[in-house]
């Protein structure tokens, strides 16, 4: 065991929430512009599937605000996740590493959305989905 020198700020969840939403524009973005996607109907099949809503295995008390943090939060983690697997119509390393570049912002937007909704208890001050 050893003391923790100072205790981590955890995540603002409004600050978290707008910097997902504005990762995913961005990611968004700029895929459109690298214009590299490849069709996979595997692929298509599990983003169809997540456009739906899930219901997010939250504990008892969960306010409304943290579950819809995190059930986006977990969408673009699984999104990145997918995209990840290969290099999708990517034809050259440039390419490749230009378009994981554009995904890894979302996914530590994501990964931060998630802490900041199991951190706290905030309260429904988010806007509805």
């Amino acid at each position: 065991c050893h003391r923790v020198a100072a205790r981590r700020q955890v995540p603002d969840p409004q600050e978290a929430h707008s910097a997902l939403r504005h990762a995913v524009l961005e990611a968004a973005d700029s895929l459109a512009a690298l214009d590299v996607a490849r069709w996979r109907p595997e692929v298509a099949d599990a983003l169809m599937a997540l456009r739906r809503p899930s219901a997010v295995q939250v504990p008892d008390g969960m306010r409304t605000g943290s579950i819809t943090l995190a059930s986006l939060a977990t969408r673009c983690r699984a999104i990145v996740e997918l995209a990840l697997v290969d290099d999708g119509g990517a034809l050259s390393a440039s390419e490749s590493e230009q378009r994981r570049a554009a995904l890894i912002p979302l996914d530590h937007a994501a990964r931060r959305g998630l802490v900041a909704a199991c951190s706290l208890p905030w309260g429904d001050s988010l806007p509805p989905r």
